[in-house]
């Protein structure tokens, strides 16, 4: 455990904890605050990454705590784990990677984006660096990852609507 449970200003309690694979991650008990009410709307997170040495043990972890559903995909050459909370259409909510070598375990939030292109512009005008730019992925969209003038990582992304 990170930090114990705390209240957060009556809005709600949160505690923050390492899984197994060495990702830091929190948990969040609504109060006042519920939570996300938007979700793959510009400005909104729309996905979120891990990316730990052993995806099926972080996969076992995650579905034993939350009881996540996960299915695998092909994706190039590693199979990457879509998890998601419930049934349903449209329920997924992320994906779990393989760790790249030297990097270290970690959470990577994706940020819906009316222009990827234009906002990874705007974002290194702030201060922002850019890890890997604005790139095409067919049937998805175009996503880019950056980090914030801090070096926290984030990603965008414009997703292809239906």
């Amino acid at each position: 455990m990170r930090f114990g449970p705390c209240d957060v200003f009556g809005e709600g309690r949160m505690a923050g904890f390492t899984d197994p694979e060495g990702a830091e991650f929190a948990v969040w008990q609504p109060i006042a605050t519920t939570g996300f009410d938007l979700a793959a709307v510009p400005g909104s997170l729309s996905w979120a990454e891990l990316y730990v040495p052993n995806p099926d043990a972080a996969r076992s972890f995650y579905r034993a705590v939350f009881g996540w559903k996960d299915q695998e995909m092909p994706f190039g050459d590693v199979t990457f784990i879509v998890v998601s909370p419930a049934e349903g259409e449209n329920a997924d909510l992320g994906g779990i990677m393989p760790l790249q070598e030297g990097d270290r375990p970690h959470w990577l939030p994706y940020f819906e984006v009316p222009s990827c292109a234009t906002t990874v512009a705007l974002a290194e005008q702030l201060g922002a660096g850019v890890l890997l730019p604005a790139t095409e992925v067919p049937g998805a969209g175009s996503y880019a990852v950056l980090t914030d003038p801090h070096g926290a990582r984030f990603a965008v992304i414009t997703s292809v609507t239906a």
